[in-house]
């Protein structure tokens, strides 16, 4: 089909996207498809990788220092 599904996650705030169409760039790939043994696992997985993505986007304050052609920088806060 064509289709491919791809988990992401927001680096800051809650934004509710679920229903909603969003465009994503793929920058760099964190890592590869993981089994964990356990939620706790998961979860430090996921910090992990959410540190590893805010040094690739240079995040210092809330600000991403990466510019991505044909891409607006998203802001979760209200």
């Amino acid at each position: 089909s064509g289709k491919v599904t791809v988990e992401a996650h927001a680096l800051e705030g809650k934004p509710e996207l679920y229903g909603r169409k969003v465009r994503i760039s793929v920058i760099e790939r964190l890592r590869g498809e993981q089994k964990f043994d356990s939620v706790e696992a998961l979860k430090e997985q996921i910090e992990k990788d959410r540190e590893r993505a805010i040094q690739l986007f240079g995040i210092q304050n809330g600000v991403p220092s990466l510019r991505v052609p044909g891409c607006s920088p998203f802001s979760g806060r209200s």
